[in-house]
């Protein structure tokens, strides 16, 4: 505690210690050198390091311990549900957005107008896969010149920027891709709340849940991303097959965590994987409806 001061920085109340008894903030004098906060910033990375090692075991080798051992109160030794995900989403974007340089997301191209084309209506996008492997779909544009409506304008105009300047719509992209997997979150935790709403669990396990679940998702297209940035063949044609990783994992995860028997947790797995893809697609159509917006 510091001499010179004996009453709490934040509520005002007496010092009989280094921590305030009535709010808990711990009276700590902020002028310090650099010298010494660099000293306490390094103090940090030992207890952070010793937490990541002891989590990552459990994470990957034991789907569901984390939550259980989280919520029976065995919290100190492993990095918490939150910490964890946005740390490893973290590095996955930040090494995302350096192996991502030389590739091809998105493809836009003025389709060819033969006849089953001309007799669909116009000022119309259409979202197809990419022909490229590296690309993850394709908008197709087919010509609006005469568009009258004012969505069509928009539309027509939007995506004629987009088509003289692709990487734009790539940067646009990137720039909602952290929104549009955080937004999912409580959407996968409410699933499982109505999927294992007989068993009565607050929405705060379903919650941790689904956090821990999301950083395994990230780790795994991390991993992805680091071999395929290999540029080996082979490597790269492997990396793929880590995909399955995902539904095996939630499968044990759900099958550990709530307890019920093989076949309801494979039923529910398929359920609760249609139920999210379904909702996945409308949040990405929805964001690529907002950038196509903002580029007119």
């Amino acid at each position: 505690m510091n001499e010179e001061n004996t009453y709490c920085r934040n509520c005002g109340s007496g010092l009989n210690g280094p921590y305030c008894s009535q709010c808990g903030q711990k009276d700590q004098d902020i002028h310090l050198p650099v010298k010494e906060l660099a000293s306490e910033l390094i103090e940090i990375f030992p207890s952070f390091e010793k937490r990541l090692f002891n989590t990552l075991r459990p994470f990957l080798a034991s789907p569901g311990t984390l939550t259980l051992e989280y919520l029976s109160g065995k919290r100190k030794r492993y990095l918490s549900p939150f910490k964890l995900y946005f740390f490893i989403s973290f590095i996955y974007f930040l090494t995302s957005s350096l192996t991502d340089s030389g590739r091809s997301f998105v493809n836009i191209h003025e389709g060819n107008k033969n006849a089953a084309q001309r007799n669909q209506p116009k000022d119309t996008v259409q979202i197809v896969p990419g022909a490229d492997k590296n690309a993850g779909f394709e908008v197709s544009l087919r010509d609006s010149s005469d568009s009258s409506g004012t969505i069509g304008n928009i539309v027509s105009k939007g995506l004629n920027r987009m088509r003289s300047n692709p990487s734009l719509m790539i940067d646009k992209f990137k720039e909602y891709r952290p929104k549009i997997i955080f937004l999912l979150l409580p959407f996968f935790a409410l699933l499982l709340k109505l999927f294992y709403i007989r068993s009565q669990h607050l929405y705060i396990k379903h919650l941790v849940f689904t956090f821990y679940f999301h950083s395994f998702v990230f780790f795994v297209m991390l991993s992805i991303d680091l071999l395929e940035f290999t540029h080996i063949a082979v490597v790269s044609d492997i990396a793929g097959l880590f995909y399955f990783a995902i539904p095996v994992y939630l499968s044990y995860g759900l099958k550990r965590v709530y307890r019920q028997s093989r076949w309801k947790t494979l039923i529910k797995l398929s359920l609760l994987s249609v139920s999210y893809m379904t909702i996945f697609l409308f949040i990405i159509i929805t964001a690529l409806s907002i950038i196509i917006y903002t580029f007119y």
